[in-house]
């Protein structure tokens, strides 16, 4: 396992351990379920599918709808996500990995089955369609042949246009945003879901490992907070998750990039100090005494629809590390 602050930490990382947290023990345990090594390696041959459309939401927001493997997950964001997205033409959105701010809620399909869509979002709504294909499809091409087996993906991606019929509404927890409708295209096919662990950077995977980080802050708690600083900027993470019901959760993310002096540090280790850009804002500032570290300030970020401190009471554990191209 790699050190932290040995790289950035990704959006893509950063998402996926949130649904690690949120999801229900019982995805983790169904009876059939194959192991992740085994996943890796057939996944090329046998790579898995998903349903996916898009609704325009209230406050200028957008619902990215996936269902895959059982799981409904719903991604509400006013940029692009940070996750591979597939529009009603069967087009591969552009991942974002220098900015993101949004909110990922998952919960169970109680009736998973190819074209069909049903699921209990609690507080927050509820989904019921069916899938109407056109007669249409789009192919994409992925040439993975070049980056090796540790880049897993599909190479050929075919995806069914049509429309979802039937019953759809969203209103988000503290009333950011909310959407409803009766019938929204969308598609049905092959994953694009892409993991290069070792890729030089890809149109639909995450970013290239680092080996120039000159020095990381970390902090976790009630949300996790970190930055990493390399020889060309700073790129600023945060995280919280919460259960909205039993089968419900929402994970949100934010990610910022700014200059070096956005993140400064003494040399010896014992202080350093953060000033993000939005959708952070206010500082923080780290010190270490007597090998007891501290982290004040008012540091805080805007989630879709809440602010999250940063620093005070729940945030635990500050660490700074730095790295030989970070010492003078």
């Amino acid at each position: 396992m790699h050190s932290p602050g040995r790289r950035p930490i990704s959006a893509n990382s950063l998402r996926r351990f949130a649904l690690a947290l949120i999801l229900p023990a019982a995805l983790a345990a169904g009876p059939g379920t194959a192991s992740a090594a085994e996943a890796g390696a057939n996944i090329r041959r046998s790579p898995g599918s998903s349903a996916n459309f898009t609704l325009a939401a209230a406050n200028g927001y957008s619902l990215y709808f996936k269902e895959e493997k059982g799981v409904l997950s719903i991604v509400a964001t006013r940029t692009q996500p940070a996750e591979p997205t597939i529009d009603a033409s069967g087009g591969i959105g552009v991942v974002r990995t220098r900015y993101a701010n949004e909110s990922v809620y998952t919960t169970l399909d109680s009736a998973p089955k190819a074209a069909q869509i049903n699921a209990d979002l609690g507080p927050v709504g509820s989904v019921s369609l069916v899938f109407h294909p056109s007669g249409k499809k789009r192919v994409t091409k992925v040439d993975l042949e070049a980056k090796g087996e540790d880049c897993i993906g599909a190479t050929r991606i075919v995806r069914r246009l049509g429309t979802f019929e039937g019953s759809v509404v969203f209103h988000a927890e503290n009333g950011y945003t909310s959407a409803a409708a009766t019938s929204v295209p969308g598609t049905v096919g092959t994953s694009p879901i892409r993991n290069c662990t070792t890729a030089k950077g890809s149109a639909a995977g995450t970013e290239a490992e680092t080996t120039d980080t000159e020095a990381s802050l970390s902090v976790y708690g009630a949300a996790s907070f970190a930055a990493s600083r390399t020889a060309r900027g700073v790129t600023f993470h945060a995280l919280s998750s919460e259960q909205l019901a039993p089968n419900v959760g929402v994970a949100r993310l934010a990610v910022a990039s700014a200059e070096r002096s956005s993140f400064w540090f003494a040399g010896d280790g014992s202080r350093a100090g953060v000033k993000p850009p939005a959708p952070f804002s206010g500082t923080a500032a780290y010190t270490s005494r007597a090998g007891s570290p501290s982290w004040t300030g008012d540091l805080s970020v805007d989630f879709p629809g809440l602010t999250q401190p940063l620093t005070g009471e729940g945030l635990l554990s500050p660490q700074l590390r730095i790295y030989p191209a970070g010492r003078d």
